[in-house]
């Protein structure tokens, strides 16, 4: 079996050998922490598209230290997916995390700003969708499709997000929140 390497910003389904079945992918970073210091213990990290929970599509792990960031994860665009560490012994000394490709290490002691998601321990992670989106639509992971974000929300990285209080969008596919105005 020759295997051929996909181009960049694509991913060879699983199995395949051939370039022709690559499919556009998202690369994000892990952070894999463990509070002792001496690595993950057997445990690992798996990723799951939520269509197919009985696949794993990425593990990860850490054999020694306390810190190892992985950025080489990449998954098929346009779909949704949640992570589990198990395996092994000491699961309650490992947390993970999940960021855009290039985000400085998280500290999950102070801030889970700017993650995808994370998990502390053997829990499985709250879902999470990679997908490519036109400006002012957010990703439907129940369609599988990129859709105009309502009004009282604005688009961020393929995501509709609701409008922090005292602001305000009365249009679909806002990219931004107004503030509300004084009185």
């Amino acid at each position: 079996t020759t295997c051929t390497s996909c181009p960049a910003n694509s991913m060879s389904i699983i199995g395949s050998t051939d370039v022709s079945q690559c499919v556009p992918a998202i690369c994000v970073d892990g952070h894999l922490f463990d509070s002792y210091g001496d690595g993950w213990t057997g445990n690992t990290l798996k990723f799951y598209d939520v269509d197919d929970p009985d696949t794993a599509l990425i593990t990860k792990s850490m054999t020694s230290g306390s810190y190892k960031k992985y950025s080489d994860i990449c998954l098929p665009e346009n779909h949704c997916y949640h992570g589990i560490a198990n395996g092994g012994t000491y699961a309650d000394e490992i947390s993970w995390a999940i960021t855009p490709s290039g985000a400085a290490k998280p500290n999950l002691a102070t801030s889970l700003a700017g993650l995808l998601t994370y998990a502390f321990g053997d829990a499985r992670s709250d879902v999470f969708c990679l997908a490519t989106c036109p400006t002012g639509t957010g990703f439907n992971s129940e369609t599988k499709e990129c859709a105009p974000c309502p009004k009282g929300t604005y688009a961020s990285d393929a995501v509709c997000v609701p409008c922090p209080e005292n602001t305000y969008s009365d249009t679909i596919s806002s990219t931004t929140c107004t503030s509300c105005p004084a009185n």
